[in-house]
């Protein structure tokens, strides 16, 4: 049996060391006007390459403890942080039996 568990590192929206959502907006907005689109394509890719980045690090030497939450909502309350329920590490070492919504929190850079 194959579990369904889906990750959200940082609550899914800002990942440390990308920047944030309004942020990469205004500078989005404003290096496509100035016709700097190579930019702004850099940085919204920033926070989906972490995806990789992540899982490379759970390969080499990073556990990824995740919390089982019943929601995202639960987590911006700062309501998931026991592992009462059962944790599993997210990327590579990710158990097949789990299932649910987990949360971490992550560094901002390497092995995070």
């Amino acid at each position: 049996m194959c579990g369904d568990a889906d990750f959200f590192p940082n609550g899914g929206v800002d990942m440390p060391g990308c920047e944030d959502s309004v942020t990469l907006l205004l500078k989005t907005v404003s290096d496509v006007l100035t016709g700097q689109v190579q930019d702004a394509s850099d940085m919204l890719d920033c926070s989906h390459m972490r995806a990789t980045s992540y899982y490379t690090a759970s390969i080499r030497n990073n556990p990824f403890v995740a919390y089982p939450c019943a929601s995202l909502s639960e987590y911006k309350l700062g309501h998931c942080t026991s592992c009462a329920k059962g944790c599993s590490n997210m990327g590579y070492h990710a158990s097949t039996n789990s299932s649910g919504l987990y949360v971490l929190n992550t560094g901002s850079s390497y092995p995070y």
